[in-house]
């Protein structure tokens, strides 16, 4: 797309605006992502040894006490409790704000 002022010199205050050429079709078959066929990067693949990629599970359910809604990640291998939000910390402190 271009922009070219109308008229002569400094006198000009209005533009034309050209349509841009036509944009090449394109079907799902014909595009590839040039990143598919790409090897990883040693140090990715370094990376990935020497620590797994971890699977987590989220957990959504609501606080008895606050009403709050709370969301905890656990390790999917383990079982382990990963993070909570809000923490029981938190928790605890808005629900003796609210009593």
């Amino acid at each position: 797309m271009s922009i070219e002022p109308i008229g002569a010199g400094n006198q000009s205050v209005s533009t034309a605006v050209k349509p841009a050429e036509t944009a090449p079709t394109w079907t799902p078959g014909n595009v590839k992502n040039p990143l598919e066929d790409a090897p990883a990067p040693k140090e990715a693949r370094a990376a990935q040894k020497i620590a797994p990629p971890v699977t987590s599970t989220l957990e959504f359910s609501i606080d008895p006490d606050s009403g709050r809604a709370v969301v905890k990640i656990f390790d999917t291998a383990t079982r382990k409790l990963v993070r909570q939000m809000p923490m029981d910390e938190m928790l605890l402190w808005l629900n003796r704000s609210t009593s």
